[in-house]
């Protein structure tokens, strides 16, 4: 029963990177061709040479609420009523 469920997890795996590669390298062009604001946005970047690596939601302020909110819950856990 292993070896079957071994061979059909790599068979999962080689398909789901297929699927990453065909998004990434048919759907998302095709996509970027075929809508202007795309298009428009990717001109834009490459002509100003803007590192759109350094952009991340860390900056915000409602992202660090919710990271101090997400980080207190896994420390302090909710619990049931006292009895």
């Amino acid at each position: 029963m292993t070896e079957k469920k071994t061979g059909l997890n790599w068979i999962l795996l080689v398909l789901g990177v297929a699927l990453m590669g065909i998004f990434i390298f048919v759907a998302a062009p095709f996509v970027e061709n075929q809508v202007a604001g795309f298009k428009k946005l990717a001109v834009f970047i490459d002509a100003h040479d803007v590192n759109t690596d350094a952009y991340s939601y860390t900056d915000s302020e409602l992202s660090a609420r919710a990271g101090i909110g997400a980080r207190s819950t896994m420390e302090y856990p909710p619990r049931g009523p006292n009895p």
